[in-house]
C-alpha cells in the first residue's frame, strides 16, 4: 500500500484503527466528509474493492436517476441516494453471524429502507445532509443502514431511489455466469483474487 501511495499518490488515510463492526460507519462518514470538501462533483460513489461494474451502464443508470430527480425536485441540486435497496428488513440476531447486531446495540426490530453497502451513489447535497445528522443521531451498527437509512431518514430531505439490477449478489461459479453478469450494473465478487476480478471486469465491459 505504501508503494501504491508513493507511485500514484491516490490513497487517503485517516487516524483511527479500522474495525468492521465498530468503525466501518466512521470510516465511510469521514471519507464522505473529505470527498465533498475536496471535490465538486455531480455525485459520489461508495464502492468496495471487490465490486466490478459496467461503466457504460453505470453512467446511463446514474444519469437517468439524477435527471428524473432533478425534474421532480424543487431542490437544486437534488438530494438522493440510490442503488440496490433493502426494504422492510431488520437486524440479524444470530450471534455467530458476521452481521450480528444485539438488541442492546439496536433495539428496534426493523431497519429503515437502505441501499446495499458495497456499491451505492450519493449526490454531494445528500452527503452534506447526512453528515449534519451525525452529532444528533446515535451511530447505527451497520454502515449502509447508517448512511442510506438512519441518517438519510433523519435528514428529512434525502430521497432513496431503488435501481433494478444494480448489483449482483456475488460470483457463484455457475454455468452461464457471463449472461448472469450482464444482467447487472455491478457484481459484488467477494473473495476472488485480482486475476478473477479483471476477467469479470472485462466481461462486464465487453472487452
Amino acid at each position: 500500500m505504501q508503494e501504491e501511495a508513493k507511485t500514484h499518490n491516490d490513497i487517503v488515510t485517516f487516524d483511527f484503527v479500522e474495525d468492521y463492526k465498530k468503525r466501518m460507519t466512521l470510516k465511510t462518514l469521514v471519507t464522505m466528509n473529505w470527498a465533498v470538501k475536496t471535490f465538486q462533483s455531480r455525485f459520489f460513489v461508495k464502492i468496495d474493492e471487490d465490486v466490478v461494474f459496467n461503466q457504460r451502464r453505470f453512467h446511463q443508470e446514474s444519469n437517468a436517476v439524477l435527471e428524473a430527480k432533478q425534474k421532480e425536485s424543487s431542490m437544486v441540486p437534488p438530494q438522493v441516494i440510490f442503488g440496490r435497496c433493502f426494504l422492510d428488513t431488520g437486524p440479524d440476531r444470530r450471534p455467530k453471524s458476521k452481521y450480528y447486531v444485539s438488541e442492546n446495540t439496536y433495539p428496534g426490530s426493523k431497519y429503515p429502507n437502505y441501499t446495499s453497502g458495497p456499491f451505492y451513489v450519493l449526490t454531494g447535497a445528500a452527503i452534506e445532509s447526512v453528515l449534519q445528522q451525525v452529532p444528533f443521531v446515535p451511530v447505527p451498527p451497520m454502515e449502509d443502514v447508517a448512511v442510506s437509512g438512519t441518517y438519510r431518514l433523519a435528514s428529512g430531505q434525502v430521497d432513496l431511489e431503488c435501481v433494478d439490477n444494480w448489483i449482483g449478489d456475488r460470483f457463484r461459479g455457475r454455468k452461464g455466469y457471463r449472461s448472469f453478469y450482464k444482467n447487472f450494473v455491478g457484481i459484488h465478487t467477494m473473495q476472488l483474487d485480482a486475476g478473477h476480478l479483471e476477467v469479470i471486469w472485462r466481461q462486464l465491459n465487453g472487452m
